[in-house]
């Protein structure tokens, strides 16, 4: 019985049991028998019973072998074939003791398979309970060497990262991972392909440092990346990234040293996991923890780009060196980061190198999700980002581009509005406040971004000697946005754990294409209308700070009409008008522009 299993076997079991209980020559079938007669009729009722069996236990024999390619029977069927022996035994034995009860009288005790020591109960009964107790001790074996099993597993503990062969699929990039997780690799990218057109109200209007720059049509690369990221003993994460960059997509530089062309460094970086208290802490070349609009990738932004405000006062320090910690709390309900970083525009060039005394800056941002249903289908998003930071050399002049963009240099893309350069040797500092909400298809968000200068001053020596006092000044600006998918199902997608906009991926993808059989099949993607309204006020100061020539400090508006189809979760098309409002304090530099960009994005 030490193979005994479900099915066809567990049957031959029961049925080779049964084999085992009928009485055999020279067993004892109750209780010693006290004298040589009652042992000589005892032989003989056996030998007669054993005669009338014999053709039953050639049977039974036979139906114990282990049936070869018989298909597995329940519990049910094994008890029907006890049942119908257990009716056989009975015809048996019945005949039996009707020849005894002729031969020795009727009120002779009778021997035999009744004698048997089954406590009274009926032979179905004792038979039933006798398979279930086999069978039953099969299984509890088995349980108690699973359980050892898991016992000894757990003592001897989790070996991470025994398991080093890894195996390649394709989602979102290709990835290579191991069974236990513990080691991940990907290797991807991302292109932005854009192309833009613009019109001015008047063809005079000139932008630039020295009023001299017209907004000039063209093609461009926008972004270029080659990316490798991954995981190793389910403890650390890396991540290194590289721009084929052109100086448009790396605002943090000061001068034109940097070769149009020439590669630099975007996120570069390690992650430890899990750590007690501080929950994860990133190391190396990262984005700050600032704003919504920041937080959220290139890949998935709904626009060709950023806000105003994110230009002027964000993407002077768009990738910093330092330290960032961070995490998630009540099923990622809430998050909270914070990052010591050196503040940098020059401090921090492209390559991530950079030098200066003191020069460093402090972020923390959290965010909150007080209403999240149906798979993030209905939100509601709200958080707060204060951050200081020392100015490069103790000064700063705050400037924007316009909002669709082609071109690799300063002279492509001139700023459309900058404050004169004013320093500050006690910093600057920011509030971000934000806002966003998903309604089935329906999204909105906004940000509110408010820095200020305790104390500003038109000049400042080498010798550190302050010239000009100005008192505090301060800039302001937001924008609100929307967006609406016309495809039913799709919805704007986000990152709980990061607090951000994520990867919006189609409840269809795009395609059309022509079968063998001659027919045209499609899919349609997803399509979403966009629209959003910005505002940035570069107007402080009494005097307002403002450069004498060249693009000039003032307040500006943009309203941005948008049109996005999503071939698939890596691939989409975008359109974006955009009317500029430029209220300048010379007047000459104020006027409207109208631009026209498309973008081929994408990532993988």
């Amino acid at each position: 019985m030490k193979s005994c299993v479900s099915g066809a076997r567990r049957a031959s079991c029961a049925l080779a049991l049964v084999v085992s209980l009928l009485p055999a020559r020279g067993a004892a079938l109750g209780d010693e028998p006290t004298d040589n007669t009652t042992l000589q009729q005892l032989m003989k009722r056996l030998d007669s019973l054993e005669a009338q069996n014999k053709e039953l236990r050639h049977k039974l024999e036979k139906s114990a072998a282990p049936a070869t390619g018989a298909a597995e029977t329940n519990d049910e069927a094994l008890r029907e074939q006890v049942r119908l022996l257990q009716q056989r035994l009975d015809a048996v034995e019945k005949a039996n003791r009707a020849g005894d009860a002729a031969d020795k009288g009727a009120d002779k005790p009778a021997t035999g398979v009744d004698s048997l020591p089954m406590g009274g109960k009926s032979i179905t009964d004792y038979l039933n309970d006798a398979v279930d107790q086999r069978l039953g001790e099969v299984e509890k074996k088995k349980a108690a060497d699973e359980k050892e099993a898991a016992r000894k597993k757990a003592a001897d503990g989790i070996v991470v990262g025994k398991n080093k062969q890894m195996v390649g699929t394709w989602n979102q990039g290709l990835q290579f991972q191991s069974e236990d997780e513990a080691f991940r690799f990907h290797i991807g990218g991302r292109v932005d392909f854009d192309n833009v057109w613009y019109q001015p109200t008047h063809e005079n209007m000139r932008f630039g440092n020295a009023n001299d720059i017209r907004l000039p049509d063209g093609s461009s690369f926008r972004r270029m990346r080659l990316r490798a990221d991954g995981r190793v003993y389910d403890f650390v994460d890396f991540v290194f990234e590289v721009n084929f960059a052109n100086l448009q997509d790396f605002s943090n530089q000061s001068t034109a040293a940097t070769t149009v062309g020439a590669v630099g460094i975007t996120d570069s970086n390690l992650i430890f996991h899990d750590i007690p208290v501080v929950g994860n802490v990133r190391v190396g070349h990262f984005l700050p923890p600032i704003s919504l609009e920041h937080m959220t990738s290139s890949n998935f932004v709904y626009y060709m780009e950023r806000s105003p405000q994110f230009d002027a006062f964000v993407n002077r320090f768009d990738y910093v060196n330092g330290i960032n910690f961070f995490d998630s709390y009540y099923n990622d309900r809430i998050t909270l980061a914070s990052a010591l970083f050196r503040s940098g525009s020059t401090t921090i060039n492209p390559f991530g190198a950079g030098a200066g005394d003191g020069e460093y800056g402090v972020a923390i941002r959290s965010t909150a999700l007080p209403i999240y249903e149906d798979k993030g289908r209905k939100l509601v998003h709200l958080g707060m980002t204060v951050m200081e930071r020392t100015l490069d050399n103790h000064s700063t002049s705050p400037g924007d581009r316009a909002l669709v963009r082609a071109g690799a240099t300063k002279t492509d893309l001139p700023n459309v509005m900058q404050t004169g350069t004013w320093y500050s040797p006690y910093g600057e500092y920011y509030l971000v406040p934000e806002f966003a909400m998903v309604l089935g298809r329906l999204s909105f968000s906004g940000e509110y971004l408010y820095t200020f200068a305790p104390s500003a001053y038109t000049g400042m020596t080498a010798q550190s000697v302050l010239s000009g006092p100005r008192g505090m000044v301060s800039y302001q600006g937001f924008y609100v946005e929307s967006g609406y998918f016309l495809t039913e199902g799709d919805y704007r997608r986000y990152n709980k754990k990061q607090g951000s906009w994520d990867r919006t991926q189609p409840l269809e993808n795009a395609w059309m294409m022509r079968g063998k059989d001659g027919r045209i099949s499609y899919g349609r993607g997803a399509m979403q209308l966009l629209a959003r309204f910005s505002y940035l006020d570069l107007h402080s100061g009494q005097p307002v700070l403002s450069p004498t020539v060249g693009a000039r400090a003032g307040i500006e508006n943009d309203v941005t009409l948008g049109l996005a189809w999503y071939i698939n979760s890596e691939m989409n098309f975008q359109v974006n008008y955009v009317h500029t409002q430029i209220n300048s304090v010379l007047r000459s530099a104020s006027g409207s522009f109208d631009g026209l960009g498309i973008r081929f994005h994408y990532d993988f």
